[in-house]
């Protein structure tokens, strides 16, 4: 049986310079397609000219609408294809934590092959700390919640508090443990995800969450009795610093729930 096709699914708003660190490096990949879903930018990213990059564009409608995108755009496309997420703001590194000969493609099919039935598979999302060594970033993966907790995005919110010195002891050990491990988890980060087309048509992303999306798929993944796993095979690391991506988050949020 062929391999499916792997298309590269990139989602963000007013972030041209970490697209331009981006895009070309997913362009000269093994992915079938290498699409760019713009949130309504206001700083040149819609424009964005790159070969073997298309760029799709609209309103601001927030990170779950925006990816929805993605099915009108593959709509004739075979249900096996596989999307692999990656926001705006990272960057795609091997296992190994080096980025020469990376293949963003090759880690999303090897995943799929470990695990062809899973709902949707994670990677790892880190950012840099000190001296460029990779910190795991908060949110990676997790249990599944309360559908109160998903759908106002506390998840964001716990993760924030992490950074505080009463919420790094209550949430000590949660939810990087076991980081190297591939494993069966409630949810990853959809940062660095992927879904086969015919799982993400049945479940798009739900236009209520705001923050952290990919908890879309918790509840579904249960329902269907299918599993969402977690695979360190497949990392990804945050280029915005941790001051401005939060900053960036609170505002589009209160942007987002003023608009609704």
């Amino acid at each position: 049986m062929a391999s499916p096709a792997i298309v590269a699914v990139v989602s963000g708003r007013n972030r041209l310079p970490n697209l331009k660190t981006l895009l070309p490096v997913l362009a000269i990949n093994e992915y079938k397609e290498v699409v760019y879903l713009d949130d309504g930018s206001s700083d040149g990213s819609a424009g964005l000219h790159i070969e073997g990059v298309t760029v799709i564009h609209g309103r601001h409608n927030g990170p779950s609408l925006n990816r929805n995108r993605i099915l009108d755009h593959l709509a004739g496309e075979n249900p096996s294809t596989l999307l692999h997420f990656l926001d705006a703001d990272v960057k795609l590194v091997n296992p190994d934590e080096s980025t020469a000969g990376i293949s963003g493609a090759t880690q999303v099919a090897h995943s799929f092959e470990q695990h062809p039935d899973a709902f949707c598979i994670g990677g790892p999302v880190y950012q840099l700390g000190k001296e460029d060594t990779l910190v795991p970033m908060p949110w990676t993966y997790g249990p599944l919640l309360s559908p109160r907790s998903v759908a106002t995005g506390g998840l964001q919110l716990l993760a924030g508090a992490r950074h505080g010195r009463f919420g790094r002891r209550l949430l000590r050990g949660w939810p990087h443990d076991g980081l190297a491990t591939p494993q069966i988890v409630g949810w990853v980060a959809d940062a660095n995800f992927a879904i086969t087309l015919e799982t993400l048509r049945r479940t798009p992303f739900d236009p209520h969450i705001i923050a952290h999306a990919a908890q879309t798929f918790g509840q579904a993944a249960l329902q269907a009795e299918r599993e969402i796993w977690f695979e360190p095979s497949m990392p990804a690391v945050v280029q915005t610093a941790p001051q401005q991506l939060d900053l960036d988050k609170i505002r589009e949020s209160f942007s987002l729930l003023l608009r609704r």
